[in-house]
């Protein structure tokens, strides 16, 4: 019910005052802070809308879902937890994502190899993986879905979604 449009007013207006709270995130590699505001905050439901060019309140840019066990998913089914095994069976294929523990690790390239969830675009989907995950699918480098030590049960799963909303 966010609209490229809305307002910090209009936000308040559909949650509640009590469901809304003004928090500060930092950019990748630490570059940039924002001020977001978070819907339904401290709670599985937690939602980040950012706000274009940094200024509070006026225009939404994105919103982001991170919280494990949310009720937030695409038409397709994809959540917070989806794993990657789910993911390439959505997609009909295998697709390439970023490797892990770094601040773009576990992205998902955007054409996702023209499979079904090509149609996702604009949101964009990150990845995380169990911390004891071996060092050749870490770092800046492509993976691919398919390989099988990353296909173990619950070892990837998708743990961000971002929207724009411009």
């Amino acid at each position: 019910r966010i609209e490229p449009f809305s307002t910090i007013e209009d936000i308040i207006r559909l949650y509640g005052a009590d469901q809304v709270e003004k928090r500060m995130v930092y950019g990748p590699e630490g570059i940039g802070r924002f001020d977001v505001s978070v819907i339904y905050p401290n709670t599985a439901n937690e939602l980040l809308v950012f706000w274009d060019q940094n200024e509070y309140g006026k225009r939404p840019s994105s919103v982001s879902i991170r919280k494990a066990g949310s009720n937030w998913h695409t038409l397709y089914g994809v959540k917070i937890g989806t794993t990657l095994e789910e993911l390439n069976q959505l997609n009909g294929r295998p697709f390439k994502f970023l490797g892990f523990n770094w601040d773009y690790g576990g992205s998902v390239k955007n054409n996702w190899e023209d499979g079904r969830l090509l149609t996702l675009r604009p949101a964009s989907i990150t990845l995380r993986a169990q911390s004891d995950l071996p060092r050749q699918y870490q770092g800046d480098r492509l993976l691919l879905s398919d390989t099988e030590n990353l296909l173990v049960p619950e070892r990837v799963w998708v743990g961000r979604i971002d929207v724009p909303l411009k």
